[in-house]
């Protein structure tokens, strides 16, 4: 058995007949995804394995640098924002050790470190020998199970949540989805809230590319909460396969007694329901036992907590400790 590694996108059929067999898969696992990456500026590491021309293994990793008057390979990090793919079998756990070989190798070449940001439990049954290189982070993640129909769910969300929804229906907040012109005020709400709070953001094109790709499939939700026509908060969401992904949200502060992120946060979770999905993916929490504000918010819609964790290969353990130390720094500061 000869397993091969190629770093170069996969053709359209190949990929789709790999990647029907993992209804897991989220919408950073399709060749779209990775295409708007690329030309928004982005470099992306595909990492494919193929045995007799068919993949068992595969892997995107999307290099991303923080903003800094230095360019410097330390600033980088090679990001997975969805778990590797691999097929059950012997095969595709060979293939799937080659990939994690090739990152690893990836990263020392490139950037301080390459991180694995798991939404699915796909990697929870492989040996540790295939991470010897990698440290395991027990980072936890909200999911709402969305089979369970509207009517269940609004239920079993907490007395507060469905009484803030309310509240801003009755105030006249208006939730519906947003014209171009809007979403690109949504993104600048979005990066404003980021910069205010010293958070690396990912960057306008990304938005504007998912836009022109997605709107057109209904690949991207994006909705925004209005009073008297002032947009007062927005939330955008990926729908794919089976999984409805919240990628980002933003509100005005000034009009929190409105109750924005409620509202829009309901709206979002209906909307998986009405399009039959089985999960949103709240888009991440934090370590285990560490203190998580947003964690709260998300816990009264209903969002059960899961580790799936995260994988980190750091190639420069030193350097890695001295900039994550002046990080912490700039987020006090």
């Amino acid at each position: 058995m000869t397993i091969n590694i190629s770093h170069n996108l996969p053709e359209e059929v190949v990929w789709g007949e790999f990647e029907q067999q993992f209804s897991l898969r989220n919408i950073f696992h399709s060749l779209e995804m990775n295409r708007i990456f690329q030309r928004s500026g982005y470099r992306v590491f595909p990492v494919i394995a193929y045995d007799n021309d068919k993949i068992c293994a595969a892997a995107f990793g999307v290099l991303v640098k923080v903003k800094s008057a230095v360019s410097m390979r330390f600033l980088n990090r090679i990001l997975l924002y969805g778990a590797p793919l691999f097929s059950n079998n012997e095969t595709g756990k060979k293939g799937l050790s080659l990939v994690l070989e090739n990152l690893r190798k990836l990263g020392k070449k490139h950037a301080l470190f390459v991180e694995i940001r798991n939404h699915e439990p796909l990697l929870s049954e492989i040996s540790p020998e295939s991470f010897r290189n990698w440290e395991y982070f027990p980072y936890q993640n909200y999911i709402v199970d969305l089979s369970k129909g509207k009517e269940s769910i609004w239920e079993c969300i907490s007395k507060y949540a469905r009484n803030h929804v309310r509240k801003a229906e009755k105030k006249g907040v208006v939730i519906r989805e947003l014209t171009e012109q809007e979403f690109l005020k949504a993104v600048n709400m979005m990066e404003k809230l980021y910069n205010n709070k010293n958070i690396p953001f990912i960057g306008q094109n990304i938005f504007h590319q998912a836009w022109k790709v997605f709107k057109p499939s209904g690949k991207i939700y994006a909705i925004g909460a209005f009073l008297e026509e002032k947009m007062i908060g927005a939330r955008f969401s990926l729908p794919y396969a089976e999984t409805l992904f919240d990628w980002y949200a933003a509100s005005d502060r000034a009009f929190s007694k409105y109750y924005p992120n409620e509202a829009l946060a309901w709206a979002t979770i209906a909307h998986g329901c009405d399009l039959e999905l089985s999960l949103f993916d709240f888009g991440g929490g934090s370590l285990k036992g560490q203190f998580y504000g947003p964690g709260k918010f998300k816990e009264k819609f209903h969002g059960k907590i899961v580790e799936y964790g995260r994988w980190r290969n750091i190639g420069y353990p030193t350097v890695f400790k001295l900039l994550t130390k002046l990080y912490e720094w700039r987020k006090k500061g």
